[in-house]
């Protein structure tokens, strides 16, 4: 009797250690990370998760990011009213001489659930040697072959990388926008007073590596939203239009519609890149390298509220999402216009 009793009691005990297995796959993230929410459980592991609040303990973790809100409790205010936002980034735009006017092949419109090409040539026409000769624009152009796309393969930065950074970095910085956002960020106490203390935040910012998968350095802010990235198969960042010229030129990226259209060269679109579909990125086509870096950067260090920095150029209303890495929270996850 005895015997048949404690193998009740062993298979009782087994059954219970099963059931808690499957309660604690159910309530992870573990090969679900994913842009759709899956209803089939209780916690989501997509990136807008923390607006709902509704994440899995391991969200962060196993898929990166988080908004700049939930860096911690008790967050202090925003480091700037969205009026002086509107007042510093219409300043940068009308000071930004480097912008370009561009002539692009947009053909037709599709959307994000259609997986069909409806273009049949590229979205660049071409780009004059001239726009990119300019130092910035060079500077830029020189970064973006350094990364390696997939995510959980270490970033291998070499010396010869980190001095490519650097002229990038002298050359944004000596541009009339790079200075009125210093002069802006200095006046908020958002960087000491040297140029060195300036440019050091732009380099930790958007170049100092930080894992997003297995605890390796893989990723770092430039790769992600000026590269783009590879992650669980799935095209993530990638929200520059030069890198998209890039990619296109090189036939690396197909181009696959327009999804929308806004004021002052913002575009959704979709598009192929490395044989993996992005069904919407946000691009806005035109702003020059500095004025791009000039606004992402002040939206991520003011940390607004929900992570949404809002402001106005003119009359146009935007708001760019920033994200911070959690566990690094000087550094760049993301920061793309919406």
């Amino acid at each position: 009797m005895w015997g048949r009793v404690l193998l009740t009691a062993s298979l009782l005990v087994t059954l219970c250690q099963l059931s808690a297995t499957k309660r604690v796959l159910a309530h992870n993230c573990v090969n679900r990370c994913s842009t759709i929410v899956d209803q089939r459980y209780n916690c989501q592991c997509n990136p807008r998760c923390h607006q709902y609040n509704n994440c899995c303990p391991d969200k962060v973790r196993l898929c990166g990011g988080g908004p700049s809100s939930q860096t911690r409790p008790g967050r202090p205010a925003p480091k700037a009213t969205r009026a002086e936002l509107t007042t510093l980034f219409t300043s940068l735009w009308n000071a930004d001489v480097n912008r370009v006017q561009l002539n692009l092949n947009l053909q037709s419109q599709t959307s994000t659930k259609s997986n069909a090409d409806t273009t049949s040539q590229s979205l660049f026409n071409t780009l004059s040697s001239r726009i990119l000769s300019k130092p910035t624009y060079k500077t830029f152009m020189v970064l973006l072959n350094n990364y390696e796309h997939n995510v959980g393969r270490v970033e291998d930065r070499s010396q010869a990388e980190k001095n490519e950074e650097n002229a990038f970095l002298n050359a944004i910085t000596a541009t009339p926008v790079m200075k009125k956002t210093r002069d802006f960020w200095k006046r908020k106490g958002l960087v000491g007073p040297s140029m060195t203390d300036f440019k050091n935040k732009l380099r930790e910012m958007w170049f100092d590596t930080y894992s997003r998968s297995r605890g390796v350095k893989d990723s770092s802010g430039f790769e992600h939203v000026f590269v783009g990235e590879i992650k669980n198969g799935a095209v993530t960042g990638l929200h520059n239009w030069l890198q998209f010229y890039n990619e296109e030129k090189h036939n690396r990226l197909n181009y696959m519609g327009w999804i929308y259209k806004r004021k002052r060269g913002i575009i959704g679109l979709k598009f192929k890149w490395l044989n993996k579909i992005k069904s919407i990125s946000t691009i806005q086509f035109g702003p020059s390298p500095e004025l791009d870096i000039a606004i992402l950067s002040t939206c991520f260090l003011i940390n607004p509220a929900n992570g949404n920095c809002q402001f106005n150029i003119d009359s146009d209303k935007f708001t760019v999402k920033v994200y911070k890495d959690t566990r690094s929270p000087s550094k760049i996850g993301s920061a793309f216009l919406q």
